[in-house]
């Protein structure tokens, strides 16, 4: 058995406040023709995405089998046909369907033509990625689908049902006006 291992860290202000410490952690394990994969996106000590999915490498391409994610500790389950393929030119879906609980999320197709359906998506774990110190959309579930065929055509439909956020008052500006001489 062979181990890879790459770990990276890095200060970040894309999603985080500035000065907060963002680990990408991935690893590759090799086991005869496999290779098992493990990403894991951490801010200070809690891991809140941790995707594992063993890969076959083929001579065009790739054939990976996800089987774990777990986003800000909610466990997603992976059901297909086929695996997902990845080649130098595209990514194939053929049926790939994400749960957890009551939400679904199906994939099928590839980058140039696919269909998306999305059912029951919590709209409230948006206040962990965007809003880390505070609950801004307390009720909504995303409901709808998305196709496209490239140079074609590209279909959204989406719902949002039971939708509830809270409105926060803007604090007063605290900048003095600017004096002219």
């Amino acid at each position: 058995m062979g181990v890879i291992t790459a770990t990276n860290g890095c200060h970040t202000t894309c999603f985080t406040p500035p000065r907060t410490l963002v680990i990408l952690v991935l690893e590759l394990h090799t086991i005869k023709d496999t290779v098992a994969a493990n990403l894991v996106l951490s801010r200070d000590t809690a891991a809140y995405l941790d995707f594992h999915t063993p890969a076959f490498p083929m001579r065009d391409g790739m054939q990976v089998y996800p089987d774990a994610l777990d986003v800000y500790g909610m466990k997603y389950q992976f059901a297909w046909n086929d695996p997902v393929f990845v080649s130098d030119s595209s990514v194939v879906f053929d049926q790939l369907l994400i749960t957890h609980e009551d939400m679904q999320l199906s994939l099928d197709g590839d980058l140039n033509a696919f269909d998306i359906s999305f059912d029951n998506i919590d709209l409230t774990k948006l206040n962990q990625f965007y809003f880390h110190d505070s609950t801004v959309i307390t009720n909504g579930h995303l409901h709808g689908m998305i196709s496209y065929l490239r140079d074609q055509q590209l279909d959204l439909k989406a719902n949002v049902d039971s939708q509830a956020y809270i409105i926060q008052p803007l604090l007063p500006s605290r900048r003095q006006p600017i004096r002219r001489k």
